[in-house]
């Protein structure tokens, strides 16, 4: 997306050097499309910053698997987490659609020999995302996690991805470690943050 690249530029123009780091999201690589889209730009983007001796962290907000509305917060959507575990449940069928579907862009990935930092169902206690505390209990949200990067590791054969598990920074400790899916499935812990428009607190 355009604003990767231009908060990257506001740190090179503050400081005279590129962030070693730098997210894209799969937000719009899933419901979207249906009839086969490809969207590349995080691809795209994220090679170039590789080539350039840069990190590339991934995300993915997550949008409704199986109504397909688009939507992702928890007050719009109705999904039911609890059906994850049911092979022949919709929700089952249509987590494994969606899950495919963005297998083929972390293999573009793989197989241009970039490694990734993926953040998967991230700010999980914070109860705004369909995967969150509101509509998701910790052990739904630990089998959804585990599940997640089982698929993607054993099934599909993506292994060029450390797993970050990212709480958001109101989270307890009691919430962070009854929704933590456990050192097997953890490569990477990491906070989430939000200054807003207000870059003071970075520019500190």
């Amino acid at each position: 997306s355009t604003r990767n690249t231009d908060e990257s530029k506001w740190v090179f123009e503050k400081t005279g050097k590129w962030p070693a780091l730098v997210g894209y999201d799969f937000m719009d690589h899933t419901w979207l499309n249906q009839n086969w889209i490809k969207y590349d730009g995080p691809f795209v983007q994220g090679k170039r910053h590789w080539e350039n001796n840069g990190l590339v962290t991934l995300t993915w907000h997550w949008r409704d698997p199986l109504t397909k509305s688009g939507a992702f917060y928890t007050a719009d959507t109705n999904f039911d987490v609890s059906k994850v575990n049911d092979v022949n449940s919709n929700e089952y069928k249509a987590i494994i659609v969606d899950i495919d579907t963005i297998a083929t862009y972390l293999k573009e990935f793989r197989n241009a020999g970039i490694p990734v930092i993926w953040r998967p169902l991230h700010e999980a206690a914070g109860g705004w995302f369909w995967w969150g505390a509101k509509q998701c209990t910790p052990d739904e949200y630990n089998q959804l996690y585990r599940m997640t990067v089982s698929y993607l590791r054993d099934v599909k054969g993506v292994h060029n991805i450390l797993y970050a598990f990212s709480p958001a920074g109101i989270t307890t400790e009691t919430e962070f470690l009854s929704r933590y899916p456990g050192d097997e499935w953890v490569d990477v812990v990491g906070f989430d943050n939000y200054c807003g428009s207000d870059k003071s607190s970075i520019e500190k």
